[in-house]
């Protein structure tokens, strides 16, 4: 086999390692480190972090690779909980709280952030110039923020190769195994699915398309969309992906 190729399947294996660990992770903690580790392997940087806020407290932890969580009451964990909604990836997250993945660059001037609060006590002394970060929302409501800085600035493919990440991550968390009373909430809202709800799930699953699940079912593509979005909002989650792993769940298939 090339040597070119084992690097490649090695390199799958690591990914796959990793979204394998996402999806066992005990907590939503657990969950941000092995999600931080990936982020690695996906977009080259000289620093990583998870940031993880608390519901609507906003109480932040900070964990960087190789060592712990810092703990809400560090220094840098109170500088972030004081200061991030000053940050531009926060002012645009926060009001929707959807999941969304950002370059700092792309969204204000490099003379603007040269003098903010933020740039000037963490940014600088830790050498960075760029960011890009991807805000995820668990299934209990908190904030998982994954950072990763460079020396230089990032540049579109860099987000290109992001996007990709947080989409399937933000799957991840919406439908992975939550345990004990999560998850039986979980199955016990699909369970509280209507009949049409139902049914149009069963045609999510299968792949289908509201046009497609319209003309099966005999229903407007309106009443198809109000239907879905019932479902999604009982199921707890965002997505047709999520959605139809959720629901397979359920059903058992």
């Amino acid at each position: 086999m090339p040597p070119g190729m084992m690097t490649r399947m090695g390199h799958a294996g690591s990914i796959l390692g990793s979204l394998d660990m996402i999806v066992s992770a005990r907590d939503d903690r657990e969950v941000a480190e092995h999600s931080l580790r990936l982020l690695a392997e996906v977009v080259p940087g000289d620093y990583y972090s998870a940031i993880y806020c608390i519901g609507n407290t906003l109480a932040t932890d900070v964990y960087h690779p190789g060592s712990d969580w810092v703990g809400p009451a560090s220094p840098m964990a109170t500088f972030l909980q004081k200061n991030h909604l000053e940050h531009p990836f926060a002012r645009h997250f926060f009001p929707s709280r959807q999941p969304a993945c950002y370059r700092r660059s792309e969204m204000v001037a490099e003379q603007a952030w040269s003098r903010s609060v933020l740039f000037n006590e963490l940014d600088r002394p830790l050498g960075i110039k760029d960011m890009v970060a991807s805000y995820q929302v668990t299934r209990s409501g908190d904030i998982i923020v994954l950072t990763c800085g460079r020396s230089s600035a990032f540049r579109q493919k860099d987000l290109d190769s992001l996007r990709p990440f947080h989409r399937i991550l933000s799957a991840l968390i919406q439908t992975r195994r939550m345990p004990g009373a999560v998850a039986r909430s979980g199955l016990s809202d699909a369970r509280s699915l209507s009949k049409r709800e139902t049914e149009v799930m069963r045609w999510v699953k299968e792949g289908k398309r509201n046009g497609e699940i319209s003309a099966i079912l005999g229903l407007s593509p309106h009443t198809v969309r109000k239907h879905l979005e019932n479902a999604f909002a009982k199921l707890g989650v965002e997505t047709r992906t999520a959605a139809a792993l959720m629901f397979s769940e359920y059903s058992g298939s």
